[in-house]
């Protein structure tokens, strides 16, 4: 039932209190995303694709290329 259900899950980014969170110094939750969010660009650590299936994302990506007449990514900046 939903009365179990929030004794087992906690949200990590929203806050459930009720009040004047700006007097208690209570973060927001736009400000509980942007810093989980940078946390989690600054430390994952992605596993490499297997080697078959990087040639075939390159193979497809060259494919594209090629049918717009490119050689390679126009530089940015």
């Amino acid at each position: 039932t939903l009365q179990h259900f929030r004794k087992f899950w906690v949200p990590k980014v929203f806050d459930r209190s009720f009040g004047d969170e700006e007097k208690k110094g209570v973060k927001y939750c736009e400000e509980l995303i942007q810093e989980r969010t940078i946390e989690i660009l600054e430390t994952h650590k992605p596993k490499p694709l297997p080697e078959d299936v990087d040639r075939e994302l390159h193979n497809v990506e060259r494919a594209w290329l090629d049918s717009v007449g490119l050689k390679e990514y126009p530089k940015r900046g």
